[in-house]
Formats: C-alpha cells, structure tokens, sequence
C-alpha cells in the first residue's frame, strides 16, 4: 500500500534502553497491531527506526535520526503529520518526547544542536517560517522518562520489577555525556522545564500513555503526565494492575511463535490483549 493512501502510518521508536535490540525484534507484535487495525477497517503502515544504539554513537545523534526519519515521511514519501501516529515505548518513547521538544525549538527546514532558546528569535523564526507540524496523535508504552532515574520511589518500585537502576543510570549518563544542554533539554522529562516551554507546544493534541503498576518507571511516568496536563494537554493514562515494565511487548514475544503459524482469518485476540488495546486506542485517534 502506499503509505500516502493509508488511514495512519504509525512511526515505531523501539526500547530496549538505547543499548540493546533490532527493529526486528518488534515484528511480531507490529504485525499483530497492524491486523488489529486492519480488521477495524483501518488501512495502516508502519514505519520503524532503526536509531544508532548508545555504543555507536551518543545523543544528539539519535534525534537528529528521529527528524530525519519523520521528515523523510512527510517530504518524500508524502504522509501528512496529522496522519502519522508516533508511538514510542521504553527508551523509544523518551526518544519520541526528545524529537518532538527538538521540533518545538526548530524552524522548518532546520534541526540543529545546540537548540538556542530565545524567545524573540523564536517569534521571528515563526513569523518567518512554518515549523514543521507535529504528529497527529502519539502512543507512549512504559516510557523512560527520567534518565537519571531520580525519584525517590524507584528503590521500592525496583524490587517489583526486571529492570536494573545500576544499568539505566550509567546508559543515562552515557547517552547524554555530562553535555549541561542536552541534560537541561531532554535528561528529565517530569517537570516543567523553561528551555523546553510548555508541553502544550510540545506534544500532539491525542496522547495516551500505558505504565504497569509494578514498573520501575511508574511514578515518573505519573508525574510527566501530571506536568503536561497542567500545561493545557489532554492525555489518558492507563497504568495496569500487577504488570511491570513494557508488559505489551512481554505478551507479544511469549506470544510471537503462535501469532506468525496463525492465518489472519483466525481472530487470535487473546494472544497479544495488550496490543489489542492500544489497537482500540490508535483506531479511535482515526
């Protein structure tokens, strides 16, 4: 299909803390997503990034990846913003959060780093030219959303979960490479920051965002969707009983060998319910 016929094209930002994984390892449960959609009577694409991993290469690098990937949709493939659906989950969703703040500072035709934050240059620049426009609607799943993992709450939430603080940290301090802007910038999305502005600026008018219960990044996760809707955005937040970190993707790989020996007339729903939801969630932004 070409994606400039489609309902949606959903742009994917994998996890995997910036250090691990292949696009590919999230075929199954796309695929699975896509059928949900598809048997809805939604026409869906999925485009995914395979952004450079924290060994190869630090930050700004992986957002600049990030425009370049969503301006290639927008200007070669033709896909309009409002139908592009970005969806993000653990360290890809802080990489969606960090490209669309790197969207909100930026004039159209130019992303570059550092982002100057000026207020009269930004008027100017805006009255100049049109920015680029932000996606039309975003999922977040268990999104990593403070890289330096400050709460207070996170030795508690630590032993409920598989994630290992000691791990994140360090990838943390590495991606950002002790660089005072980038920290300021993109190191801690869950208070209102005056270099980024308001989220209201920031974020696509359709968000939800999914959090278990017992994940390392549950009160992170809480206080970020606090910040932005104070700042005017309307955001759903579903957090899932008894489920620790990314519990979507944990159904999908159990799941992955039955779901590709099935035909898609088989309706195969209890499989992945995860994904059916967020399925339910992406075909009512449509």
């Amino acid at each position: 299909m070409d994606p400039k016929q489609a309902d949606l094209v959903i742009y994917h930002l994998r996890g995997s803390g910036y250090a691990l994984g292949h696009p590919g390892d999230t075929l199954p449960g796309l695929l699975f997503l896509a059928e949900v959609l598809e048997k809805k009577g939604i026409r869906v694409c999925m485009f995914t990034l395979d952004y450079t991993l924290v060994s190869n290469g630090v930050y700004p690098r992986q957002v600049c990846e990030c425009f370049g990937a969503y301006e290639y949709l927008i200007e070669e493939v033709g896909v309009r913003a409002e139908k592009i659906c970005l969806m993000g989950e653990s360290a890809g969703g802080h990489l969606g959060l960090s490209f669309l703040v790197g969207l909100a500072l930026s004039k159209r035709g130019s992303f570059s780093f550092p982002l100057d934050h000026d207020e009269e240059k930004e008027k100017k620049d805006k009255d100049e030219g049109e920015e680029y426009p932000r996606p039309g609607s975003m999922i977040l799943l268990s999104p990593w959303i403070d890289l330096f993992l400050s709460s207070p709450l996170i030795p508690m939430l630590e032993k409920r979960d598989f994630m290992s603080r000691t791990f994140l940290q360090r990838v943390g301090k590495e991606l950002l490479h002790s660089d005072t802007r980038l920290i300021s910038l993109f190191g801690d999305f869950t208070s209102r920051s005056t270099e980024r502005g308001s989220w209201e600026r920031i974020l696509p008018t359709r968000m939800w965002v999914s959090a278990g219960a017992d994940e390392v990044f549950m009160d992170d996760i809480v206080r970020f969707v606090n910040c932005a809707r104070e700042d005017g955005v309307e955001v759903e937040l579903r957090v899932e009983s008894g489920k620790c970190h990314s519990w979507q993707s944990g159904e999908a790989f159990l799941a992955a060998r039955r779901f590709l020996d099935m035909s898609m007339q088989c309706e195969g729903e209890e499989l992945m319910p995860g994904l059916v939801e967020v399925g339910e969630v992406i075909a009512g932004f449509v």
